[in-house]
């Protein structure tokens, strides 16, 4: 085949060029090339096997146990801790519930949820999650309590006798301020708690990173307001507080 024109070179002889409806050279063999390197990297992306964690010995099933016999093996020595890490999480959520009530509740619902336990995430966060819809049961119960007028037990739940034996605020009338304070926000709740339970200092609430050292007082006097309402003067809400104690 002979090529005229620009096709031809200097001296006559013949010089083939690339066919003329062809993409440029720049991006031929690029096709292949690419969905290769994106199927490699999509392959180095995949994510590997999931690692499987083991439920603890203390907590796996034996031959025809149920969940009444786990959760007995659990409170009989606390195998798992979890007492302690209760007072963890009431602590870290700035909460005033029964921490005696949270540590059945918590026991009763690693027990059950123990039966089905995959191993998909950390055992210390299902413990952690376990707890913290322990937490959240007492918070809605408590709030039913109150709102039907359910009479609180005796002797007073452990934060109720708190109140009342650091704050003055009388037994019938705690679980309503506990109430309250539960619905104040989060930084409020954790500036009083490490100040009022935990004894802290303003200065440590600064360096926990609550905020400035005048935000963290207008913190805690928003929650000493909060709980003064039902300090001595024996009526709260409207309601009258003498004649009932415990």
């Amino acid at each position: 085949m002979h090529v005229t024109g620009d096709d031809s070179s200097a001296d006559g002889g013949e010089r083939r060029g690339p066919p003329r409806d062809l993409p440029p050279p720049s991006q031929l063999g690029e096709v292949e090339p690419r969905d290769a390197r994106r199927a490699a990297r999509r392959r180095q992306e995949a994510p590997g096997p999931r690692q499987r964690h083991e439920l603890p010995a203390i907590l796996r099933p034996r031959r025809s146990e149920s969940t009444r016999d786990l959760l007995a093996r659990l409170i009989a020595d606390d195998p798992l801790g979890i007492a302690g890490l209760c007072a963890e999480r009431l602590a870290a959520r700035a909460v005033l519930v029964s921490a005696t009530e949270l540590v059945g509740h918590a026991m009763a619902r690693v027990a059950f949820h123990a039966m089905t336990y995959d191993g998909e995430e950390a055992f210390e966060v299902f413990v952690t999650e376990c707890i913290d819809r322990a937490v959240d049961d007492l918070l809605s119960e408590q709030r039913e309590e109150e709102r039907s007028g359910v009479p609180l037990a005796a002797p007073s739940p452990p934060h109720c006798e708190l109140l009342t034996r650091k704050f003055g605020i009388e037994p019938q009338l705690a679980r309503r301020a506990a109430i309250v304070f539960n619905d104040l926000p989060d930084s409020t709740r954790r500036v009083w708690w490490m100040v009022a339970v935990e004894g802290a200092p303003i200065e440590r609430c600064v360096d926990a990173g609550l905020g400035a050292r005048e935000r963290v007082a207008a913190e805690l006097r928003r929650a000493m307001t909060a709980l003064s309402r039902f300090q001595d003067s024996g009526r709260a809400d409207g309601h009258e507080g003498g004649g009932h104690g415990a």
